[in-house]
């Protein structure tokens, strides 16, 4: 902004500049836009890493469910024979494994669903729950922590199952 000031000897000067009002007005702008653009940046990251876990999530249950379903969705399955880091849990159909930095539950459950005498066939439902801390740390599972589950059937007659 340029003011006009007058001199004793009665020539005008201009000067250019800010008044310390239009400095404060700009900095309290920029400081209000910064702290937005932060708290946007901060949940941008959270919600990043939070589709990255249900990702990895994702391709861990595929993984088992292919792995499984080779085997006609024995009910005898273990994940430590995949030699993948999974680790029962207490001779229970529960596994850990620490995938892509993240520390998780599998869980494989099956159920036979319909079964055909005539034809020697049975129709197995296998499924696969992933669960992992909201944190992402190894503490305990609650029940409020996100989970994956991805479920397939299978015949018991493949695969020499």
């Amino acid at each position: 902004m340029r003011t006009r000031h007058y001199h004793p000897s009665g020539a005008t000067h201009s000067r250019s500049g800010f008044s310390l009002l239009e400095m404060v007005i700009a900095i309290l702008i920029l400081t209000i836009l910064s702290v937005g653009t932060l708290g946007y940046h901060y949940l941008a990251t959270r919600m990043a890493v939070r589709a990255n876990a249900e990702i990895t999530a994702a391709r861990t249950a595929r993984f088992i469910l292919d792995n499984w379903k080779k085997t006609g969705g024995d009910e005898h399955f273990d994940l430590e024979d995949l030699d993948a880091g999974f680790d029962q849990v207490s001779k229970s159909n529960q596994y850990t494994a620490t995938i892509d930095r993240l520390p998780m539950t599998a869980e494989v459950y099956w159920k036979d669903i319909d079964e055909n005498t005539l034809s020697m066939t049975t129709i197995r439902q296998i499924q696969v729950t992933i669960r992992w801390k909201s944190d992402y740390s190894t503490s305990k599972l609650t029940a409020g922590d996100p989970s994956y589950i991805m479920a397939t059937y299978v015949r018991r007659d493949e695969a020499g199952g």
